[in-house]
């Protein structure tokens, strides 16, 4: 009975096997690729920066960046132009909205990478939450477009603040800006 069985499973196996298969429908497959063509450079990604927690210190001690601080940038024009970089250090408040005392934050230099590096070059950065100002991280000349990733070691990134401050999670806002700039 077994024998008889497997024949013809077997049997039927060769015709579904031997069928022809066809197809119903066709379809097509496009792509259509554009030129970029942008009014300005953009800054597509920044990482956070975070400094951790700290037991209440000695005011002027140095704080360093627990991750490096990335920064992605694209310049699509078509025509060439110079660029910087810069930031703005926003005031860090806690949840009952203090504000952290005498703040300083130096951002060293970073490493480039990406099409073109030969005509940016990087600048370090003092800045106090005070001061409203933008400061220049990252310069180009005229001569160079494409994809950017600018790293800055965490080593190269400290805060420090005053003694005076109040225990609490302190959080800001750093503003980041690309402007045009002619050399």
């Amino acid at each position: 009975m077994k024998c008889k069985f497997l024949i013809a499973a077997l049997i039927s196996g060769v015709f579904l096997v031997s069928s022809p298969i066809s197809f119903a429908e066709e379809g097509t497959t496009s792509l259509e690729i554009l030129p970029l063509d942008e009014a300005h450079p953009r800054i597509y990604e920044v990482s956070d920066l975070n400094f951790g927690r700290h037991e209440v210190a000695e005011s002027g001690i140095k704080i360093s960046a627990q991750d490096d601080l990335v920064i992605k940038i694209l310049d699509a024009r078509k025509i060439s132009q110079g660029w910087v970089l810069q930031v703005k250090l926003g005031k860090l408040q806690n949840e009952q909205k203090q504000t952290l005392n005498q703040v300083n934050l130096d951002v060293g230099k970073g490493r480039i990478q990406g099409d073109d590096i030969a005509g940016i070059s990087a600048e370090a950065a003092h800045l106090t939450a005070e001061d409203d100002t933008y400061q220049t991280v990252l310069k180009s000349d005229n001569s160079v477009r494409g994809t950017y990733v600018y790293t800055i070691p965490k080593q190269a990134i400290q805060l420090t603040f005053g003694s005076d401050s109040s225990i609490g999670k302190y959080e800001g806002t750093n503003n980041w800006r690309i402007i045009n700039a002619q050399f």
